[in-house]
């Protein structure tokens, strides 16, 4: 079963209006190459989709889920502290923390610090989800 591509759409689109815009951070979103300049704070934000199974059975109802999780990958300056990161893996946990808008349940986020990487410094959060549809 393909993965409903709406789901793309609208979890990139709350990771814009709840993060992006309300920070305001450079984010480079799947299939974008280019990172901001050195120097720069910025996150990478990566939708994968896993498996999809079907949940319900019924007359006329034939509910699919699909689970997944976002990669929130903070990118920081090595050398300027991990409290700048902290403070944006927290702001995206509080927006993502046990939410569900336009058919799509965030379940509860977690941060980890993954440590140098390159000339960064890298704190991930990692938001599992999980989307109904209906075939």
């Amino acid at each position: 079963m393909a993965f409903p591509l709406d789901m793309f759409e609208t979890i990139s689109a709350k990771f814009k209006a709840d993060i992006q815009d309300t920070i305001p951070i450079p984010v480079v979103y799947d299939n974008e190459v280019d990172p901001p300049e050195s120097g720069t704070t910025y996150v990478r934000f990566t939708i994968k989709p896993n498996n999809s199974n079907q949940a319900d059975i019924g007359s006329g109802s034939n509910r699919h889920r699909t689970f997944g999780i976002c990669f929130a990958q903070i990118y920081q300056t090595l050398g300027a502290g991990d409290k700048e990161s902290l403070e944006i893996a927290g702001t995206i946990e509080d927006a993502f923390t046990s939410v569900t808008e336009d058919d799509v349940t965030y379940q509860t986020p977690r941060t980890k610090s993954i440590g140098k990487v390159d000339s960064n410094w890298q704190t991930n959060v990692e938001i599992p989800f999980y989307t109904d549809h209906f075939k």
